[in-house]
């Protein structure tokens, strides 16, 4: 019997680098919305508004400690006949080696994935730590050989997002700088970025996770996109007929 942990040391990476990008939104929020007022105002704004910033920076790294956590305590166990797939609280799942009828592996959200299939299920394993030993052990078990799906996924820090949010990046430096054009303003800005986002998820390219069939980070994200693209909308054109009265 072989027990495989999962990767903590990746999962923790990836989740600081996430954490860092939100804090970094937060922060060019905070500048974007410092910069258009008086000096005297400045600091006043930021008194009200630093709490709720280290409210969010103690949420932030208390979630990622206990997904770490939560994560650190399950488990995988490989017998002569099975595996047995333990969670954080202790339930297991078990896949018989005689009913696999097929082996794949990928990269899903960067981390290394095996899936295994049944006639009845689809299970799938990622981020094992040691995953080129364990895939070997799961080979030998199954005696079939595991299929490469070469199928590429989105990630935010790539070269791709760059150059999708690239108008977004130089438009907004436009905003910054004193050009006298009344075109390049915040409220344009703001419509920018926003609609350079949907474009981006529209070509969102996101593999299916079996376990949450239903579960779609790109549906989710176009949706949020949209609604706020449609409100900043609709507050454009109200701000406008109230001017034109």
């Amino acid at each position: 019997m072989s027990i495989f942990r999962y990767d903590t040391k990746k999962l923790q990476k990836h989740l600081l680098q996430r954490t860092l990008f939100v804090l970094s939104c937060v922060a060019l929020f905070l500048v974007w919305s410092l910069y258009p007022l008086p000096r005297n105002e400045r600091w006043e704004f930021f008194r009200v508004f630093a709490p709720f910033l280290g409210l969010l920076v103690v949420l932030l790294f208390w979630l990622q400690k206990k997904q770490v956590d939560l994560v650190s305590k399950g488990y995988v166990e490989v017998t002569e006949s099975s595996l047995r797939q333990f969670d954080s609280r202790g339930f297991c799942s078990e896949i018989l080696f005689s009913e696999c009828e097929s082996l794949k592996k990928d990269l899903f959200r960067a981390y290394p994935r095996l899936i295994l299939e049944t006639e009845s299920r689809i299970y799938p394993l990622v981020n094992i730590e040691n995953f080129d030993s364990f895939l070997q052990m799961i080979e030998e078990k199954t005696k079939k050989s595991a299929e490469l799906d070469s199928e590429e996924e989105s990630y935010f820090f790539s070269k791709r997002t760059f150059f999708f949010l690239l108008p977004s990046l130089i438009f907004g430096s436009l905003c910054l700088v004193p050009t006298g054009v009344s075109f390049f303003k915040a409220e344009i800005f703001n419509l920018v970025i926003n609609a350079n986002v949907i474009i981006l998820f529209l070509y969102w390219k996101e593999k299916e996770n079996p376990a949450l069939p239903n579960f779609s980070m790109k549906r989710r994200m176009l949706f949020v996109a949209l609604v706020l693209f449609g409100f900043q909308v609709w507050n454009g054109i109200g701000d406008a007929l109230t001017f034109s009265r």
